[in-house]
């Protein structure tokens, strides 16, 4: 709407759109802080505002946008902070229902995990992992995820 699929649109109209897919059942609305930057965060702020307690909120972190507007993965521990707290004003809300780290094709560095998984001070069973984990067995990915240049910034 406002990031990733051309010019963005005009605002009021993607705030009807927002509220639109609520009124059709829609509850649970993604965005992350890169998309804009900041500006869908916004937009998605602005317009699940009046109806927050209806909906959840899911939101990314790990991608900082630089002067020139160049993506740069950036998941350290004093930066998850900064990005939620900024996510927290732009989407208008106390907390998010949701909050994770841009998926990074390829990644197989267990201790950059552990070391973000302990800055968010969460922690989780060997139990909860092994039921995460058969919860993403039953999801079917369809199509590429990453288009070549971002897969080419991995190395994969």
């Amino acid at each position: 709407m406002s990031h990733g699929y051309g010019k963005p649109h005009d605002k009021n109209e993607m705030i009807k759109v927002i509220r639109h897919a609520f009124d059709l059942g829609v509850t649970l609305f993604d965005t992350a802080e890169c998309y804009g930057p900041y500006t869908n965060e916004e937009l998605v702020g602005e317009a699940l505002e009046p109806i927050r307690d209806k909906v959840k909120i899911a939101t990314k972190f790990g991608i900082t946008i630089d002067k020139d507007n160049n993506q740069i993965l950036d998941s350290r521990p004093e930066k998850i902070r900064q990005s939620i707290e900024g996510s927290l004003k732009r989407l208008r809300t106390d907390h998010v229902d949701l909050y994770y780290i841009v998926p990074i094709p390829g990644t197989t560095k267990i201790s950059r995990l552990e070391k973000n998984m302990k800055s968010a001070e969460v922690v989780l069973s060997k139990e909860e992992l092994k039921d995460l984990n058969a919860e993403l067995e039953k999801i079917k990915l369809v199509g590429e995820r990453y288009p070549a240049k971002l897969q080419a910034r991995v190395g994969n």
